[in-house]
């Protein structure tokens, strides 16, 4: 590392004029002047207001336009196209405070190794008002693995992160078939590879508002969060859970109510997996049996109605007057029992998960 690194700040925009002017001009407002900013219009359909915003800077910026091809492509799009030795991602509806990349510079290792510095974040409004303020306890770093595939507390804002270039060489690009959770995905490889440094202050202001996509498509990307946690959750060691857990399985348990409470059938059947596999006592006891069974009830009513009901000895099947006397909850829980005691517990709730995935 050179004793003061050439910092690249890359911002894709979509269609983001209105708020593009306030994260140029936090970039160009940093302590630091060893830095390049890097703008990449992801195919905007503004009438070129997006573009027009940008070009107002002239060559205080680099400006480039691609293709619309979602967040990850852009992101890629800049890293491909920057000079710096460390990458800082800025959306272009936030903002940086001025001294977020020289408190980053300042923590970098001074062996030269490789590592990736994190930070807190503020939310706030639409109108640029406070709304909250987020900090990342040490145990979160310590556990970051685990917390990004499995933890239920507020993560970490990849804007407020500063990455070697070496990293994405090394451990590759955002995922564009990711359109939703590019960079937890991101953050996961990188922490399995890097240690995280985290400065404890305030680097960057999060703007919260109704023109965001992940709050426009609310189910969709529900759906993708679901998705990427149950594919992250199988690649940790027991070890990493036990620590994050603190070797309690009552505290999986409350991580399996909230998922499953929150739609996520697929992480939480891997985190079924986990109290199977390791804490096989927990199943002697009724009433984690019956929230087993709850489990199976919820997820086949979203997607597996039509083989349960038609697994049911015809004498079983309930008449048709008789079903709307019942919640559809409790017709499938009593399809639930009737599958678990034909194929066992463990074995019904992972054909339900299969077919999730499948």
């Amino acid at each position: 590392m050179t004793e003061k690194p050439l910092i690249s700040i890359i911002i894709p925009v979509y269609n983001g004029s209105d708020f593009l002017a306030q994260a140029i001009n936090s970039a160009l407002n940093q302590v630091y002047n060893n830095i390049e900013i890097i703008v990449i219009n992801d195919g905007s359909t503004d009438n070129l207001k997006t573009e027009q915003t940008a070009l107002s800077f002239g060559k205080k910026i680099k400006y480039f336009s691609k293709k619309n091809g979602g967040a990850a492509t852009a992101l890629n799009f800049g890293i491909e196209h920057m000079s710096g030795e460390y990458f800082s991602w800025l959306s272009h509806d936030d903002m940086y405070t001025p001294q977020k990349i020289a408190l980053q510079v300042e923590a970098l290792p001074k062996d030269g190794s490789l590592a990736v510095i994190s930070g807190n974040y503020e939310h706030i409004s639409e109108n640029g008002k406070h709304l909250s303020y987020h900090t990342l306890p040490p145990s979160y770093i310590q556990n970051i693995r685990t917390c990004l595939a499995i933890g239920g507390e507020t993560g970490i804002n990849g804007c407020t992160l500063l990455i070697p270039r070496k990293a994405f060489e090394l451990y590759g690009i955002f995922d564009p078939a990711l359109k939703y959770t590019q960079d937890y995905d991101m953050w996961f490889r990188l922490a399995s590879h890097l240690n995280f440094i985290h400065v404890d202050d305030f680097m960057v202001l999060s703007r919260q508002h109704l023109g965001q996509d992940s709050r426009k498509q609310s189910a969709e990307s529900s759906v993708a969060a679901d998705m990427l946690h149950s594919s992250l959750i199988p690649m940790l060691s027991f070890d990493e859970i036990k620590k994050y857990v603190n070797d309690n399985s009552g505290n999986l348990i409350q991580m399996f109510i909230l998922y499953m409470n929150s739609s996520y059938f697929c992480s939480a059947g891997e985190i079924l997996d986990i109290i199977f596999k390791f804490y096989p006592q927990k199943l002697k006891k009724q009433k984690y049996r019956q929230l087993f069974y709850d489990y199976a009830a919820l997820a086949g009513k979203e997607y597996y109605k039509d083989e349960w009901e038609s697994s049911l000895p015809i004498s079983r099947q309930p008449a048709e007057k008789n079903r709307k006397k019942c919640t559809i909850k409790k017709y499938l829980l009593k399809a639930a029992f009737i599958n678990i005691k034909k194929f066992g517990i463990r074995d019904t709730l992972f054909k339900i998960i299969n077919r999730i995935k499948g």
